[in-house]
């Protein structure tokens, strides 16, 4: 018998030498490989294969060809050979040829040019093996069918039927998981064991995805259906197989561990969930890492209803959420009155525009060789008429979570740029001055966002290169794609980035040399500790050495010591941040400073 063939299209004569060359030497005597440089030798070869009986399980073919593309090329074959896998390569598709091209050529693989030797010979593996599986199947399947008769069949179609509705009647369809009519039954049988006996322990976790919707809004649907089903699988890694994990709907799931021995087997867990999440994912062929808020319950016989139970185990979860994401936390009673609390929040930063109640404070930033200012960084702070100075790290995440975040972020950038506009004229001699401001996921998010920072520096009358952007590592975790396209925008309005925290996150490496960054911002856990601790020592020397690498200038906030001061200063460290040299200044006592600077 022969050999089975792969066909490998693509219009580049070395290319199609490397890959056949890759293949016979990752599957010698498993097959054999036949190539084509356009579609039309393609269809021709494989006919001609097909004819002399010799089997072609899969196509590998790029994507950028004359007369064909790779994307109509494949559907085509799938009309006439729908058993045949198919692999696309190239690093030009457009998402939107490559979900056609899943969709109406039943698209095993797209592997991005150029490709991983192991990752595509992983990929050939796997289609040929399920090549091999589907046709195993269809042979059975029409064995199967030949052997029985019409009574066993109608019987056996009956009761797969009735097995089937059995199944979606308890699972959720993306997932495979159990759905929610089925967590709240097992919720409910659990109650009704605890009232009978009340040593029984068990807890209830519910999970909620964070900036899940900004996913779906810039990479589409399907790839956030993807990321469900992936974080599905993981979670399923992380339980024992006697608890339940249940996808409630949308980016909210639940964990039912039955039993525990503690509320620590359950705090166990969900540090071991945030860690697994935090591994980056592959959507598409780009790392992503997502992260999720988990509220903990530990259940009692003091609850008589699912709804009940569920009801605090949610509350719990909103705690983590407005604590910062990605994290736990654990029921308790007083988390209502802080729920509550935090409601008001947001109710009252509603209005803190219209009530002027937002003010900023700066903080220089200074040039450690000269001693010299060179940067500001704008704070904002909000003074409440009745509960007084409330920390940005208590409002802020509210106002990311509610949308607010959008206008006091426009707020804060005309206040800026006018403050800035304004000290140039009053010190000529600081006319280098630039000022800094922090941004968040949500305003990178916005599709006008790029447009308003134009309308503000046109109203202003200021240039891009005065004013520096801060982003988050968080920023990062969601569409790196997107967020690196809206950077360059920025970049050709001149305006200078910098990457905020750097070393706190989980900001991946390979993406670090495409971002148009100027600078990067050490978190202070290192620089605070550079004089304690050695791991920070070098951990901060590494960042230091990355950063200057990639030809990037490095802050060093949250200096406080002189002793700080100088292990920096020795690692070449240009600038410097913290209350060493000046703790934030409100406007006026910033007015204040740089005019003794003018002076001096």
């Amino acid at each position: 018998m022969n050999n089975p063939t792969i066909v490998c299209i693509d219009d580049e004569q070395f290319v199609l030498n490397s890959l056949r060359d890759q293949l016979l030497r990752g599957f010698a005597g498993k097959f054999t490989v036949e190539i084509a440089e356009s579609g039309e030798e393609a269809l021709g070869l494989i006919e001609e294969l097909l004819a002399s009986g010799i089997d072609v399980p899969l196509v590998i073919c790029d994507q950028i060809m004359p007369g064909f593309s790779g994307d109509k090329l494949l559907c085509e074959i799938h009309q006439r050979y729908p058993k045949i896998f198919k692999i696309l390569l190239t690093g030009m598709a457009s998402f939107d040829s490559v979900i056609n091209t899943i969709n109406h050529a039943n698209l095993y693989r797209y592997i991005a040019k150029p490709w991983d030797e192991a990752d595509l010979n992983l990929a050939v593996r796997e289609a040929i093996r399920s090549y091999h599986q589907e046709q195993k199947l269809a042979a059975q399947n029409l064995e199967l069918r030949a052997m029985n008769q019409t009574l066993e069949q109608e019987i056996s179609e009956r009761k797969q039927a009735e097995l089937q509705l059995i199944y979606l009647a308890f699972h959720d369809t993306l997932t495979g998981l159990h759905n929610r009519k089925f967590f709240v039954e097992q919720i409910e049988l659990i109650l009704q064991a605890a009232q009978n006996d009340p040593s029984l322990r068990f807890a209830v976790m519910f999970i909620d995805l964070d900036r899940f919707k900004i996913i779906n809004d810039s990479l589409g649907h399907d790839v956030g259906d993807q990321l469900l089903v992936e974080i599905s699988n993981r979670l399923k890694e992380c339980v024992r197989s006697q608890d339940i994990v249940a996808r409630l709907g949308g980016d909210e799931f639940t964990i039912l561990l039955n039993p525990i021995d503690s509320i620590h087997d359950a705090t166990k867990m969900a540090k071991k969930i945030l860690t697994v999440l935090a591994t980056p994912f592959n959507l598409n062929g780009q790392p992503f890492s997502p992260s999720a808020s988990i509220g903990i319950l530990e259940g009692s016989n003091e609850y008589s209803s699912s709804i009940d139970l569920l009801r605090d185990a949610d509350v719990a979860m909103y705690n983590a959420k407005h604590r910062g994401k990605a994290r736990y936390a654990v029921f308790k009673r007083d988390m209502y009155k802080q729920n509550l609390q935090l409601w008001r929040l947001e109710s009252a930063l509603q209005y803190v525009l219209e009530r002027n109640e937002l003010y900023l404070e700066y903080q220089p930033i200074i040039s450690l060789e000269t001693g010299k200012l060179v940067s500001l960084e704008a704070l904002v702070r909000w003074q409440h008429p009745t509960q007084g100075l409330i920390s940005p790290e208590e409002f802020i995440p509210v106002a990311e979570e509610s949308g607010l975040i959008l206008a006091i972020g426009e707020w804060v950038v005309r206040e800026v740029c006018q403050q800035l506009r304004q000290w140039h004229g009053c010190f000529p001699q600081l006319g280098f001055l630039t000022a800094s401001v922090n941004v968040s996921s949500r305003q990178i998010h916005d599709v006008r966002w790029v447009e308003k920072i134009d309308d503000i520096l046109t109203e202003v009358g200021l240039d891009g290169q005065f004013l520096t952007l801060e982003l988050n590592e968080a920023v990062l975790a969601s569409d790196a794609e997107v967020i690196i396209s809206t950077m360059q925008r920025l970049r050709d309005r001149n305006l200078q980035l910098s990457l905020d925290d750097f070393g706190k996150g989980h900001s991946s490496l390979s993406y670090l040399h495409r971002l148009p960054l100027q600078s990067l911002k050490v978190d202070r856990l290192f620089t605070q500790q550079v004089d304690t601790h050695p791991e920070s020592f070098s951990i901060l020397r590494g960042i230091i050495s990355l950063a200057h690498s990639l030809g990037l200038g490095v802050i060093a906030e949250g200096l406080e010591t002189s002793q700080q001061v100088e292990r920096v200063t020795a690692l070449s460290c240009e600038f410097g941040q913290g209350y060493f040299f000046s703790p934030p200044l409100g406007t006026e006592a910033m007015g204040k400073y740089l005019a003794a600077l003018g002076h001096a």
